[in-house]
């Protein structure tokens, strides 16, 4: 019997709850663009983001914190779990830590995912596979499994000159571990091949891939992605996640895609 409950933020989709974990708890995060208030539900609907646009997160309060811990403790559970989004996007670890002590539960456990949705439904997806295992022995994993997730994306290339924006037919491949690192530029033409290309080079150091494709904006890209690496790589399960949220898009831009690289083998 599963002796902890799980708290995660609304920088993952939520669908994730009709396979695993539907008790879990929800803190929901919300951010101010443009002087618009957006609460990040899952439900909104990505729209075309310029360069000018400003995006700044609202803190989340301490009480949510102490109310969505709260809440899994009345479930009965010993122990809580909260997988928190990279700091990067929002910073929601002191004020969670916060409510830890007001608590005073040394049985809450705060974890910076360095990560976001498809990262964190790895997370998810893993701690659902070892949860008969002592909560020690379960951290442990966590955080080993937290060292092994990859999330690289791949957006176009684009250079202003004055008023005028050109894209080019390259895409800069950025990888993502707590922070955005510049990884390379590619052609859009060599695409797959450098995605294949990465995929088997950590199959053949022994990796059991875990992957899920996601878009910025269309599902459709996701989609098309997801096929196109299946083709060449039919022995690899391979997942779509769908777009991502709202802050996250802001970030990756319009017309983004990317995978999450996580591994099963060791």
């Amino acid at each position: 019997m599963r002796t902890f409950g799980i708290v995660v933020d609304s920088l993952i989709n939520l669908n994730f709850k009709e396979r695993i974990f539907q008790d879990a708890s929800i803190v929901s995060l919300s951010f101010m663009m443009n002087e618009k208030l957006y609460i990040e539900n899952n439900k909104e609907k990505y729209r075309k983001i310029n360069k000018k646009d400003q995006l700044k997160p609202i803190p989340v309060k301490t009480e949510s914190f102490i109310e969505v811990f709260k809440e899994q403790k009345a479930l009965g559970y010993e122990t809580v779990i909260y997988l928190a989004s990279s700091t990067y996007f929002i910073d929601t670890i002191n004020q969670a830590n916060l409510a830890k002590t007001i608590l005073n539960d040394p049985n809450i456990y705060i974890i910076d995912t360095q990560s976001f949705g498809p990262g964190i439904e790895y997370l998810l997806e893993i701690i659902n596979f070892n949860k008969d295992k002592k909560i020690k022995d379960l951290i442990q994993i966590i955080y080993e499994s937290i060292e092994k997730v990859n999330i690289l994306f791949l957006k176009e290339k684009v250079i202003n000159l004055g008023v005028a924006k050109i894209k080019l037919p390259l895409y800069e491949a950025v990888l993502f571990k707590g922070e955005f690192f510049k990884y390379k530029t590619i052609f859009k033409s060599k695409t797959l091949h450098f995605m294949n290309e990465y995929i088997n080079r950590n199959i053949k150091i022994g990796d059991k891939p875990y992957i899920k494709v996601f878009a910025a904006n269309k599902m459709e890209d996701a989609k098309i992605l997801q096929h196109e690496i299946h083709t060449f790589n039919k022995d690899v399960e391979i997942s779509n996640y769908g777009v991502v949220p709202l802050v996250v898009a802001y970030y990756l831009k319009e017309g983004s895609v990317g995978i999450l690289y996580g591994n099963y083998g060791e």
